[in-house]
């Protein structure tokens, strides 16, 4: 089995997803993406932990843009972990190229599975972004100017909060899962999180913007022809409506096209803080 086998049954759909099983490295790029982002909260003016729920994860890291000027851009993060595991600290490290760029960053933190349910974490990220509409201008950003932005099952909570609400200028997913139908025969819904009524409701049908939305939709070329279709699929999607949406093709895998986006030298980071721009004109 390779990543050019088609994802059509239980062991293949494990292969494609079952991702720290295939990438030797996963653990060791994820330490250091930890240890990089300690360093960012030590030596950074971040305002660490801020509520927005009652809940113990419903908590964001603000990094205001350097030089305390007002109405900058606003990118928003959610993490990935196949909403069950990680945490925004382990992310900080993306943080200060776009900060030094002039655009404040937010990294949110959302309850997880299984001690609540998808919907519960699909309403985390709208109750988060909510927060940040009312308040982040209080932080040096500009309401009028949020990009939300997600790597993997971060990705999809990013689109679902840039579908349904019209102040978001666009949305970036970074190596997303937004088609739930094939983890629902996989190892992750041994814990039963996934059956049709939420398929439904949460899956990539539920996921066309209700209003006009630039999109930005990246994968890496060594994640194997599911997590392609994943995004060529809600790139489709998202071309019914009039905003600008485009496929970027990583020169990476699950876990080096997030450490990109903190790469100032890398295709990814500069195609973002082109798409963040233009989508806050």
């Amino acid at each position: 089995m390779d990543l050019m086998t088609p994802a059509n049954d239980r062991a293949s759909i494990d292969y494609h997803y079952f991702i720290r099983g295939r990438l030797p490295e996963w653990d060791k790029n994820l330490a250091d993406c930890a240890s990089r982002s300690q360093i960012v909260r030590d030596s950074s003016l971040c305002r660490q932990d801020i509520p927005y729920g009652k809940a113990d994860r419903q908590l964001m890291d603000i990094f205001p843009s350097n030089g305390g000027k007002q109405d900058q851009s606003v990118l928003v993060f959610l993490h990935g972990g196949y909403w069950r595991m990680m945490d925004k600290s382990q992310f900080s490290f993306i943080a200060p190229p776009f900060t030094s760029r002039g655009v404040t960053m937010v990294l949110v933190n959302y309850r997880l599975l299984p001690d609540v349910v998808l919907g519960d974490i699909v309403d985390d990220a709208h109750a988060a972004v909510d927060w940040i509409i009312h308040n982040i201008q209080e932080f040096g950003g500009k309401a009028e100017n949020i990009v939300v932005c997600g790597h993997s099952a971060g990705a999809h909570l990013a689109a679902h909060v840039a579908c349904k609400n019209r102040s978001i200028a666009g949305m970036i997913g970074i190596s997303g899962v937004y088609d739930l139908e094939p983890l629902a025969n996989s190892f992750l819904n041994e814990i039963a999180f996934l059956d049709r009524p939420v398929i439904d409701t949460y899956g990539i049908k539920s996921l066309t913007p209700e209003n006009p939305c630039s999109g930005l939709f990246a994968y890496g070329s060594d994640e194997g022809i599911e997590f392609a279709r994943q995004s060529v699929e809600i790139t489709k999607r998202w071309r019914n409506q009039p905003s600008p949406v485009k496929n970027l093709i990583l020169d990476a895998n699950h876990i080096t096209s997030i450490i990109q986006l903190g790469d100032v030298k890398s295709p990814l980071f500069n195609t973002a803080m082109s798409f963040i721009r233009s989508a806050g004109e």
